[in-house]
């Protein structure tokens, strides 16, 4: 992630969040109610969901309603719906429990719908209600929302009618943490990823594709057999010896009013086949060069393509002053990449684990 960037996303949000109401909260408590043919204990079986209500951004401080319109397994025609955890009788919570959902006998609390509609409205006091008029739905209404047992699923069952001994079907209720806005740091993700794509970042496969390109334009055939290689923590291009005359000079003068950043810390390439440097640019002469020239008193300006190299760092501009005790050469600037043979390759792979056994390659220029 690029500091400047986010420092300049967080005083963003920071200056439109001055005279606001503090943000909601990104996360709220759902509810889900579950309809299945599965008993605890046994392989679980897909289920259909039922209904799903969240609590307010402030809380599970209110009862929460799951309405829905009718069971999707049961089918019943007078349901009636029992739970685990509301049992009180012993026989209701340790007999039968697992198959009946605490339901085995008559005396165990059971839930029956209760009607409402028209004049009459819900009850808070009967969890379960079916509408009198309309689409006949039903509503379960979770009357302590905030308690800590809805954390995790909650067994009950749905039985055909108050004469069944069966359930036909089961229940699982309870709630989890979602995440309904969007937090902060994914809206400041997403400015950066879009940054990133703006800025275009360096890409180490076009390095390598602009490499190639410029190997087969110095001529160099048969490189389907060669590796092409880019050394990580290296400089990605490196600044290659340029001879200079009148025309170079000539194409640089409509860019005069360009201006350019210098670039530091560019490495310089050295020509094993060559002993000299072809031209530099030197207040004093040097056996390094084989031209040696003093700058005019104007400042030079390099066309594009060409840069002046001084000391390891890189500029558009020359003048006379800053060549006194420096030496300055024209450079072009080539993606500092290896071309190695297939055994080169293999060879300079096995260093990686052993270099008794394989020898350093010979580097060769690309």
């Amino acid at each position: 992630m690029q500091l400047g960037s986010l420092a300049l996303t967080l005083a963003a949000l920071v200056a439109t969040g001055e005279n606001t109401e503090p943000a909601s909260n990104p996360f709220v408590w759902r509810f889900w109610l579950y309809e299945n043919r599965t008993h605890p204990g046994q392989p679980h079986k897909p289920g259909k969901l039922l209904a799903s209500a969240d609590c307010p951004s402030s809380g599970c401080n209110s009862p929460i309603l799951l309405n829905f319109t009718d069971f999707q397994i049961a089918k019943p025609v007078t349901p009636i719906i029992c739970f685990e955890f509301d049992q009180t009788e012993y026989n209701c919570k340790h007999y039968w429990w697992h198959q009946n959902a605490g339901y085995p006998y008559n005396y165990c609390n059971i839930h029956r719908s209760r009607y409402w509609g028209e004049e009459e409205q819900l009850d808070p006091k009967w969890p379960f209600h079916r509408r009198r008029d309309g689409d006949f739905s039903y509503t379960w209404i979770v009357r302590d929302p905030w308690n800590s047992r809805w954390t995790t699923p909650q067994h009950g069952a749905v039985y055909y009618s108050p004469s069944s001994t069966w359930p036909s079907s089961h229940l699982y209720l309870w709630r989890g943490l979602v995440q309904v806005l969007p937090l902060v740091h994914g809206d400041i993700q997403r400015q950066e990823n879009r940054l990133t794509q703006d800025l275009r970042p360096f890409s180490w496969l076009k390095l390598l594709q602009e490499g190639l390109e410029l190997a087969n334009l110095t001529g160099l055939h048969s490189l389907s057999g060669c590796f092409l290689c880019a050394t990580l923590g290296h400089p990605p291009l490196t600044a290659v010896p340029l001879p200079w005359g009148s025309s170079t000079s000539a194409q640089a003068n409509n860019l005069r009013n360009l201006s350019y950043a210098p670039i530091l810390n560019v490495p310089l390439y050295l020509n094993p086949s060559q002993e000299k440097f072809p031209y530099c640019f030197s207040g004093t002469n040097s056996s390094l060069c084989s031209i040696t020239a003093v700058p005019p008193n104007i400042t030079l300006r390099a066309p594009p393509g060409i840069f002046f190299w001084c000391n390891g760092t890189l500029s558009k501009d020359l003048s006379s002053p800053s060549v006194t005790n420096l030496l300055c050469l024209p450079v072009t600037l080539v993606p500092r990449l290896t071309l190695l043979t297939a055994g080169e390759f293999l060879g300079y792979t096995g260093n990686w684990t052993s270099t008794a056994i394989h020898p350093v390659p010979r580097p060769r220029p690309a």
